[in-house]
């Protein structure tokens, strides 16, 4: 890979590459860039330290909901995962549309979103283990109903949270806002002006460094296209 390729990686969480763009916001995001508020935060209990992961060093506070740092024709790979879930349907497509804005004619796009169609038919089919795994759930006793929907829905749907934690927790958390199969996502890809839109498999594509990017197995739906 030529070092003057320039990669993007869209709401990144703690999984980036130095040599990639690393772009995320958020409570979450914002404590990586001010470490001793995140410790302070640590040592109080308001922040899980289950949440206390290595971040990327060069990671941009930035949201992607509004136009995307770059000129137009500038980037040459762009790899979101798990991130357009949790906007609203018209706030994904613009967030694409600025991709497709960004990327180089003949660069390429990779979106990795929870499989609804997979899930669907999980869910039809009874599959507890497979739900068990996607939720981390431990317990018999919870309906394999609940397992499902609390993949789309807030947990406080569930349960009451009487706890602060529990509601800071609930305020700051990006819940899931839509699901895609391959077909709306595809849909969704041609609609902004992208072509040769193909389903691949985990850690399979055009995009570099999938074997390290791709993070989530099991459930996902990976797409890639070309501008």
């Amino acid at each position: 890979m030529s070092p003057e390729k320039i990669k993007v990686n869209l709401g990144c969480g703690p999984i980036g590459k130095d040599d990639w763009i690393n772009i995320d916001y958020g409570v979450l995001a914002w404590l990586q860039k001010h470490l001793l508020i995140k410790e302070i935060a640590l040592r109080m209990g308001i922040m899980p330290k289950s949440y206390d992961l290595k971040w990327p060093k060069n990671l941009v506070i930035h949201n992607c909901k509004k136009e995307l740092p770059f000129k137009d024709n500038q980037v040459d790979y762009i790899y979101t995962s798990h991130l357009i879930e949790h906007f609203t349907k018209y706030e994904a497509f613009a967030m694409i549309k600025e991709c497709f804005r960004i990327l180089k004619p003949g660069g390429c796009i990779r979106v990795v979103v929870p499989d609804l169609e997979l899930l669907a038919r999980k869910y039809v089919e009874r599959d507890r283990l497979f739900f068990n795994f996607c939720q981390q759930a431990s317990s018999e006793d919870t309906p394999l109903a609940d397992l499902f929907l609390s993949i789309f829905y807030p947990e406080k749907n569930r349960k009451i949270i009487n706890s602060l934690l529990g509601r800071l927790y609930d305020k700051f958390t990006r819940w899931h806002r839509w699901h895609y199969d391959f077909d709306s996502l595809s849909l969704m890809l041609k609609a902004a002006g992208f072509i040769d839109i193909q389903k691949k498999g985990y850690r399979e594509g055009k995009v570099p460094d999938l074997e390290y990017l791709d993070a989530h197995s099991g459930y996902s739906l990976s797409v890639e296209a070309e501008k």
